[in-house]
C-alpha cells in the first residue's frame, strides 16, 4: 500500500507568540518546528506533505522550505483562503483563519482517495507517533488520534488549551473537550519536593468548574488520521458554520468541535485511540522558546 499522505497545518498566526512560530528558527542552524515534523513524519512512514498555509506567509513558508529541506522533499502547498467575512473579523483582532475543520476542506482536492495523516506544523510529536499513526491507516485501520498524556505536553507555567478525551474500553474515542490547562503549588508532597497542580476546566465554564488532573490523562495535540469518508462530514459542518453567520462573529471551527458531535454508535463516527507515552512539546508564548530549545538535540537536517 502507498505510504499514507500527511497534512501539516501551517496557516495559524501565531499571535501569542507573536508571529508565524511554524517557520521561526528555533532549532540549530535556523531548524524551525514545521521542519522537525516534516522529518520526523516521512521518518516515520509518510509519504507525499500537503502544507496548509496562509497567503500572507505562503512566500515565506516556501522559501523557508526550500532552503532547508533536503532537496528531493518538497510538499505540496494549499491556501487555506479567507472569505470576505472571515477577513474582517480577522482585520477587527477578532478571530485566526477559519480553523482546523475548514483547513481539510480547503484541502480535499490534493488529498486524494487514500487515508491521510494531519498534524500541526508548530508541535514537536516525535517519530514515534508518526510512525504509530502512519502504520494504522497503511493498515486500513480507519479514522485514528494519537493522544498523549497530559503532563508530557507541557511546557511552560503559562495556562494552554488542551483538548480532554474520553476513551471506551475498546479503545474508541468517546468523547472530546477543549479546555485551559493551569498549573499551581499544590504544597509539600511529602518528600520535601513542592509537587504541582495540574487542573482543566473547560472552554467557557468558570473556574469552579476546573477539575484537578492527575497528569495521565490523555489529550489530544491534533495529531489525526483519516480516511476520505471524513471529508463530506467535514464540509457539510463548515457550510452549517458559514451558514450560521459564525464567521462574521469572529469564531473559527475546530476539527475536535465537529469530530465530537459525531462520535459513538449514534454519530457514527468510529475513532481508534493510539495513546503515546512520549512528549509532544511546542511553543504557545516567546518564554517557550529557551525551554524548548533545551529539548532539542541538533538542527532537524
Amino acid at each position: 500500500m502507498t505510504a499514507p499522505t500527511l497534512v501539516l497545518l501551517a496557516a495559524g498566526l501565531g499571535s501569542r507568540f507573536g508571529g508565524p512560530k511554524q517557520i521561526a528558527p528555533i532549532g540549530p542552524e535556523g531548524s524551525a518546528l514545521i521542519d522537525y515534523a516534516a522529518r520526523d513524519a516521512t521518518s516515520g512512514g509518510f509519504g507525499r506533505l500537503v502544507l496548509i498555509v496562509r497567503g500572507e506567509i505562503a512566500d515565506a513558508v516556501e522559501q523557508h522550505v526550500q532552503r532547508h529541506w533536503p532537496a528531493g522533499l518538497r510538499p505540496e502547498y494549499v491556501r487555506q483562503d479567507l472569505e470576505p467575512a472571515a477577513a474582517a473579523a480577522i482585520a477587527a483582532g477578532r478571530a485566526k483563519p477559519l480553523g482546523t475543520a475548514h483547513a481539510l476542506v480547503a484541502a480535499a482536492a490534493a488529498l486524494g482517495d487514500g487515508p491521510f495523516g494531519v498534524a500541526n506544523a508548530d508541535d514537536l510529536y516525535g517519530a514515534a507517533a508518526f510512525k504509530q499513526l502512519a502504520a494504522h491507516l497503511a493498515g486500513a485501520g480507519g479514522h485514528a488520534l494519537v493522544a498523549y498524556r497530559l503532563a508530557n505536553t507541557l511546557l511552560g507555567d503559562r495556562p494552554v488549551n488542551r483538548a480532554l478525551c474520553q476513551v471506551g474500553p475498546d479503545g474508541r474515542l468517546t468523547g472530546i473537550a477543549e479546555g485551559a490547562v493551569g498549573r499551581g503549588d499544590a504544597g509539600d508532597d511529602g518528600d520535601n519536593d513542592r509537587a504541582v497542580r495540574l487542573t482543566w476546566r473547560p472552554t467557557g465554564a468558570p473556574e469552579s468548574e476546573a477539575r484537578v488532573m492527575k497528569g495521565d490523562e490523555p489529550v489530544s495535540m491534533n495529531l489525526w488520521g483519516f480516511t476520505p469518508e471524513i471529508l463530506p462530514l467535514l464540509t457539510d459542518a463548515f457550510a452549517a458554520f458559514s451558514a450560521g453567520g459564525r464567521i462574521a462573529a469572529g469564531e473559527e471551527l475546530f476539527l475536535p468541535s465537529v469530530l465530537g458531535r459525531h462520535l459513538g454508535p449514534s454519530g457514527g463516527l468510529d475513532v481508534t485511540v493510539l495513546v503515546s507515552d512520549d512528549h509532544c512539546l511546542g511553543v504557545t508564548h516567546p518564554d517557550d522558546v529557551p525551554l524548548l530549545q533545551a529539548t532539542l538535540t541538533g538542527p532537524a537536517w
